[in-house]
């Protein structure tokens, strides 16, 4: 008898093709479920490699042993008239007739349950019923679970791309990334974010890096109640990632029934194809998603170093040449005074840069915005401001919003601001920063009742950690000389503490805070403006004056706070109505109009309440 025929009498390819069938059915769920379950990457290949190392053992035994009537034999030890092969064959027909039906169910599953929505396909355009109301989505930071734990700032970044990808598609509303990465570490179920966000769907995963290795899980939960709607794995190479980005937007698009539009894109505008370059941009862009949490200085100069690297791979990386924009104005802005000029000329140059490359990418317009606004330009800050606002990408509403609100706080147009900041708090409630502003303007807009309402309310949702409350929180009470106690006094900064020292005494506060500024003239622009504040405060309307004078000197951006109401009696002096001349405001207000609170005066001067 032939080998081949011994194989087949004793069932050993049956066996064979059985355990295949059962093997594949336990690996395939086992590779969607452990990392939902957040299962180490080991537990995976663990059962993988249990399974092929059974795999021959199985054929051994089914070669050397027989089922028979009585239990287990050696083949060997049964005569051929007494083996019941072809029955035992007939049973294996049945068992792996059964297993390829649980093959064909389970992959009905996937298709229409818990894959539904996914593209595989380099496709580009979706197609789908327009829904009546806006779904509403966030995007949690992606979980890192490479073996070395060593990828955080790569995975936030391809986090937000992944954001960025979903801003793209009609009929969502996407919760800004400031927002939904605020729930990075915590134990939060989906729901109870969901609800802090107003959001209807959370998309959350995990990224496993080693090499040029990745695995991307993706799934889209249903906020009502915690629901699956749609998971997949990726198992790729780094050369791919532009792919997966697209395919889990598309998914998620057709998961929500939103529309994309006929040829409409989702790839990054001016982006890259080099992978080195594009996984430093990332890096830099988890960086610069970090700043807030400790030294924005360094961590900004760490950011710069990934983001050059980047750009020296690919000089025509637009996205890279924006976010040096941007690092640059942080490093200006939080960095030593005497290094500004070098850090707002590398800034421009890297905006306009950015822009030259792709004329519509929101976040080149931004910092040139911001830094048309520290030279007084304001004009051409509004230029800028108008084109991000025009693109209305996910960073000029979101990110961007901090400096375009200023813009208009600092040009007296208080109410144009409130607006944009309202409809910002819907998108990114918890952006700390934008919510200073919107709380500031209340005060501008004469409702200091609001402001301190307003207050109230985000120091439920930060608690200590609003630290720009704790700071615009004393324009709100420094209506009235008596108003501010030393309780009301908690932003941590040296000029603060000054003040609180020498609440009682006004004279000994305005000597030290003069020592300060006298003595230190590497004092930042910010320092300057608070203490013109305290000088104001205290009535030394000279004073306050010489620190507003420096301060805009140094960075015209602070202009938002001489509208503030303790400076009312310093916004009479002839000394003030020189500054605002001098750093361009009134060249502003004759091409855009007056604010309501200045205003001309028929001999063609001007006053300010």
């Amino acid at each position: 008898m032939s080998f081949w025929k011994e194989l087949s009498r004793r069932n050993v390819i049956k066996v064979g093709i059985a355990y295949a069938v059962a093997a594949w059915l336990i690996i395939h769920p086992v590779d969607i479920i452990f990392p939902i379950l957040h299962l180490p990457e080991w537990s995976i290949t663990l059962v993988a490699a249990i399974l092929i190392i059974l795999f021959p053992l199985v054929l051994i035994f089914s070669w050397v042993y027989e089922v028979t009537p009585k239990g287990l034999k050696k083949t060997k030890e049964v005569p051929a008239s007494k083996s019941i092969t072809h029955l035992t064959g007939k049973r294996l027909n049945y068992i792996i007739t059964g297993l390829l039906v649980l093959v064909v169910v389970y992959f009905v599953i996937d298709k229409y349950f818990i894959g539904r929505g996914t593209v595989e396909t380099k496709q580009a355009t979706v197609v789908t019923e327009t829904p009546k109301t806006q779904k509403t989505i966030a995007v949690l930071p992606f979980e890192d679970l490479s073996p070395a734990k060593d990828q955080e700032y790569f995975v936030d970044g391809l986090s937000e791309e992944i954001l960025n990808s979903l801003t793209k598609i009609s009929d969502i509303r996407v919760i800004a990334r400031t927002s939904s990465f605020s729930f990075k570490g915590t134990n939060k179920t989906a729901q109870e974010i969901a609800s802090v966000l107003g959001a209807d769907h959370i998309l959350e995963g995990s990224v496993r890096k080693a090499g040029n290795a990745l695995r991307i899980t993706a799934q889209l939960i249903k906020a009502a109640d915690g629901t699956h709607l749609w998971s997949e794995t990726y198992d790729r190479e780094l050369k791919d990632i532009f792919a997966v980005q697209e395919n889990i937007a598309i998914a998620v698009a057709n998961e929500l029934k939103a529309t994309l539009g006929i040829g409409k894109s989702l790839n990054q505008l001016g982006g890259t194809n080099n992978l080195e370059a594009y996984e430093l941009y990332l890096v830099a862009k988890g960086l610069c998603g970090s700043v807030g949490e400790g030294d924005m200085y360094e961590t900004s100069k760490r950011a710069l170093e990934s983001i050059d690297a980047a750009i020296a791979l690919d000089p025509k990386f637009a996205p890279a040449w924006a976010v040096k924009a941007t690092l640059h104005v942080w490093i200006m802005a939080f960095g030593p005074a005497g290094h500004s000029g070098l850090e707002r000329d590398e800034a421009i140059r890297a905006a306009q840069k950015a822009i030259e490359l792709e004329p519509n990418l929101a976040e080149g317009y931004v910092p040139v915005g911001y830094i048309k606004m520290s030279i007084g330009d304001w004009i051409a800050a509004e230029a800028a401001f108008q084109k991000a606002l025009e693109l209305e990408t996910e960073y000029s509403t979101s990110r961007g919003m901090i400096y375009i609100s200023l813009h208009y706080i600092s040009v007296g147009n208080f109410k144009k601001a409130h607006e944009l900041l309202e409809k910002h708090r819907q998108n990114d409630p918890l952006d700390m920063t934008s919510r200073g502003n919107y709380m500031i303007t209340f005060v501008l807009l004469g409702n200091p009742q609001k402001a301190e309402e307003e207050f109230n309310r985000c120091r439920v949702l930060f608690g200590d950690q609003w630290g720009v409350g704790n700071q615009f929180v004393l324009p709100i009470s420094m209506g009235g000389k008596d108003a501010v106690t030393s309780d009301d006094i908690v932003y941590p900064n040296r000029i603060f503490d000054v003040a609180k020292a020498n609440l009682a005494s006004p004279e000994e506060a305005i000597k030290n805070l003069r020592r300060i500024f006298d003595g230190d003239q590497s004092v930042s622009h910010a320092d300057c403006m608070y203490i013109a504040l305290w000088a104001a405060w205290f009535g030394d309307s000279g004073f306050a004056m010489d620190a507003m004078e420096r301060g805009l000197h140094i960075n015209a951006s602070g202009a938002f706070w001489v509208w503030m109401p303790v400076f009312h009696e310093v916004r009479q002096t002839p000394r003030f109505k020189s500054l605002i001349k001098k750093i361009g405001l009134v060249d502003y207000w004759n091409k855009f109009g007056w604010p309501d609170i200045c205003h001309q005066l028929d001999n063609g001067d001007f006053e300010c309440d």
